[in-house]
């Protein structure tokens, strides 16, 4: 009806459920005589499911598993929303950088680097609650998202059992 009233190109993306899961379309359609349109439809799909997959790099980390900076950040935001939200909310963010981690690549490595980087993410999972977020910031940085806390003790108590952990 636009195509027709206005005699402009009209554009339309639209997603149609099918078997194999979503599949994505554009028209383009133009007034072609009075009462007339002609549409052009195309397949999309194969576009947007790379424009997503730009949009949202890899979540997790390639080497560890951990959710990397992207996913963190994400968390953070929401932990962040839920704090103003509800009076008593409370989170904290443990940052962990392992101290002269070159020496250990330099030295030993990259390989034997890598496995005690995948070490550290298995040992920190150990030390946290289910629904904390362990993430790899890059290189040998971590940062521990602890949601949800009654009191500062509880922040201080998973401190001390990563450095236990850890030592």
């Amino acid at each position: 009806e636009r195509a027709i009233a206005t005699g402009e190109i009209q554009t339309l993306e639209y997603t149609l459920a099918t078997p194999d899961g979503p599949h994505h379309y554009e028209s383009r359609t133009v007034r072609s005589g009075p009462e007339e349109v002609v549409s052009i439809v195309r397949d999309v799909t194969e576009r947007k499911q790379a424009e997503a997959q730009l949009a949202h790099p890899a979540l997790p980390d390639a080497l560890t598993g951990r959710p990397n900076r992207v996913l963190f950040r994400e968390r953070l935001r929401h932990a962040i929303e839920c704090a103003n939200r509800r009076a008593g909310y409370r989170f904290a963010v443990l940052f962990l950088d392992l101290d002269h981690f070159k020496v250990i690549n330099d030295s030993l490595g990259h390989a034997v680097g890598d496995q005690l980087l995948i070490t550290l993410a298995q040992r920190l999972r150990q030390c946290v609650r289910v629904g904390d977020t362990i993430a790899r910031l890059g290189g040998d940085e971590f940062v521990i998202l602890v949601e949800d806390i009654d009191e500062v003790l509880a922040v201080i108590t998973t401190a001390e059992r990563i450095q236990d952990e850890l030592k």
